[in-house]
């Protein structure tokens, strides 16, 4: 018995539909909806500016989408191929933090990915292969896929909420006094030494994490 395929945008457009021959693809309105988003945030990504912006009409563009939500899978998957795989012959622990940082970068560098990945979303070809990824370095590891999943989810959490550059007032506490918030206050007015490093800080997170599920 054949299993029936999976209706998303992905699988339509390899079954393709009725009508004249395509002049686009979905890497092309994946790439520009990427390209407006990294410049004005995901907002800025509308079916009627990707349309601009392939130079294709908004009625045309739902060819090839059914829905806003459907461009943004698009996009996702489209900048989840900028992952730098680890290398498969180190150990899984170092390959499992390479990962978790090469996953950090990309939200880095794209900062409107932290929003479109906050809700439940489809995976596409490159979502599936990081996935993969995952649990094929996980594949020594005697725990349940149940587990697997949730270390996968934690640490894709952890380098969506650490990727984006933290902006700190001069003085974040200007309520803080010696006698209104006396610990805070001697914390602030006493040396702190040198704070981590933003890459120092996510490594220490992530090996918790790791430690933390698997042992």
């Amino acid at each position: 018995m054949t299993t029936p395929q999976p209706d998303t945008v992905w699988t339509r457009a390899v079954r393709g539909r009725r009508g004249p021959e395509r002049s686009l693809d979905l890497d092309q309105l994946a790439a520009a909806g990427v390209e407006l988003a990294d410049v004005g945030g995901l907002d800025a990504v509308t079916m009627r500016a990707v349309a601009a912006q392939v130079g294709a009409s908004s009625p045309g563009l739902y060819r090839y989408v059914e829905t806003r939500d459907e461009l943004i899978d698009l996009m996702v998957d489209h900048v989840t191929q900028e992952l730098r795989l680890p290398r498969r012959k180190t150990p899984w622990r170092r390959q499992l933090l390479r990962l978790a940082i090469a996953q950090r970068d990309v939200y880095q560098q794209h900062p409107w990915l932290a929003d479109a990945t906050r809700g439940p979303r489809v995976l596409g070809p490159h979502g599936t292969r990081l996935v993969e990824t995952y649990l094929q370095i996980l594949e020594p590891v005697a725990v349940t896929t149940a587990v697997k999943l949730e270390l996968l989810a934690l640490l894709t959490g952890l380098a969506a909420l650490l990727a984006p550059p933290t902006a700190i007032a001069a003085n974040p506490f200007p309520l803080a006094g010696p006698t209104s918030a006396p610990l805070l206050w001697a914390a602030m007015t006493s040396p702190t030494g040198e704070p981590r490093s933003p890459e120092s800080l996510f490594e220490t997170v992530a090996s918790g994490i790791v430690d933390a599920l698997l042992g």
